[in-house]
């Protein structure tokens, strides 16, 4: 095993797109600890859900949730909801199709319709994504957790929509990122047959990568861990002066 794990890293492609995988993973697990704007007394809140048996039923409820999200929903981060509207919506897609004339002939239509038959189900993510961030604010809301969440409350809509779209964009990220990995094990075979017959467009790569690598901003953790610190606090910080939400933009 050990031979053959050896002679994958000694291809570059294949080293390349490991190394890659895991920089995704990484960047994944970041995300994973950066919560959702909470006040002190809401994040006291969440500890002390899951770390008492009071109410057995919901605890274990969370908990089976919480190992599906690999440990986000505890932290209530900003990918708390995982991939799963993602999911829901590629079987919604799939449930439709035979019913559905027009996406039975996307399926015809070969790569052209598979690229519109995904966007379509990205597009279907977005609100399936946030009705489920709505259920998930709803049982935080019944366990005590979320202590100013109204939807129709003006004090307290700016924070309810803030955590409902960042559960939202969360999932999105998640998806984004998967995408970026590889579109199908197919193009990626066929992307690495390519490059494996063409050493000078391998190097290319190669080296398009290791000079762009150290100003690309997906690499940049501590800027862009900074960067959502920073819209939050001007958030909190406009809402608790009475400001109307405005979009505003960050500086590099």
């Amino acid at each position: 095993m050990w031979e053959r794990l050896r002679t994958i890293w000694t291809v570059p492609d294949l080293r390349n797109k490991i190394l890659f995988t895991l920089a995704i993973l990484l960047v994944t697990r970041v995300l994973a600890h950066i919560t959702v704007p909470l006040t002190a007394t809401e994040q006291k809140a969440l500890v002390a859900l899951f770390n008492t048996n009071s109410n057995q039923n919901l605890a274990q409820l969370l908990g089976l949730l919480d190992v599906f999200s690999g440990g986000s929903l505890q932290t209530f981060s900003i990918v708390a909801l995982s991939v799963y509207p993602y999911i829901t919506a590629t079987i919604v897609m799939q449930l439709l199709q035979p019913i559905i004339p027009a996406l039975q002939n996307l399926s015809m239509q070969g790569e052209a319709g598979r690229l519109r038959f995904s966007q379509i189900t990205r597009m279907i993510t977005v609100p399936l994504a946030f009705l489920q961030a709505l259920g998930q604010c709803a049982i935080f809301q019944k366990a005590g957790v979320l202590t100013n969440f109204s939807l129709v409350d003006p004090n307290y809509a700016l924070e309810t929509y803030a955590i409902l779209i960042t559960l939202t964009a969360g999932t999105m990220i998640l998806v984004w990122l998967g995408e970026l990995i590889t579109a199908t094990p197919e193009d990626y075979e066929a992307l690495a047959l390519a490059l494996a017959r063409d050493p000078k467009r391998l190097a290319a790569v190669r080296a398009r990568l290791a000079e762009n690598i150290p100003s690309s901003p997906l690499f940049d953790i501590a800027g862009f861990c900074t960067a959502i610190e920073t819209a939050y606090q001007r958030m909190v910080d406009r809402a608790r002066a009475g400001q109307v939400p405005e979009s505003f933009g960050l500086s590099p």
